[in-house]
């Protein structure tokens, strides 16, 4: 995690800020919404938290959205959280809006979940789609 100093030099630099939990709290006190909120002051167009099992929260254009997370059997979350900023990276790099970027990026993640090794189990962007397409 950065120190608190090397965020608030960063943030105002940045478009999308997805924290984990543990990295909320340590900057912002909290890892609640609120703090999402709160965070808006630094004018990222998206401030997002991951929360596991809970789904993604984030903050864009005043409001506070949600993802849930996709239900999966876990084995292994190691590495889950690199594997949902590759996917968002990746859904907003092909100009997925951040609703469908957040969808896409929790599905990878639970499917690399279902798997033991931080790299073992990583979709394919095919393997992705069908997953969501067949996953409620």
């Amino acid at each position: 995690m950065a120190d608190a100093e090397v965020f608030e030099r960063l943030l105002p630099l940045t478009d999308h800020a997805i924290f984990s939990e543990p990295a909320l709290t340590s900057f912002a006190g909290s890892a609640m919404d609120e703090a999402l909120t709160a965070l808006s002051r630094f004018g990222c167009r998206v401030i997002a938290v991951t929360r596991g099992e809970g789904g993604v929260s984030w903050y864009e254009n005043g409001e506070l959205h949600r993802q849930p997370a996709y239900a999966v059997d876990v084995v292994d979350t190691t590495g889950a959280g690199d594997v949902f900023h590759g996917a968002y990276a990746l859904a907003i790099g092909v100009g997925l809006d951040v609703y469908a970027a957040m969808a896409f990026s929790a599905a990878t993640a639970a499917m690399k979940c279902r798997h033991a090794g931080g790299r073992n189990g990583i979709p394919d962007i095919n393997e992705c789609l069908a997953f969501m397409r067949t996953t409620p």
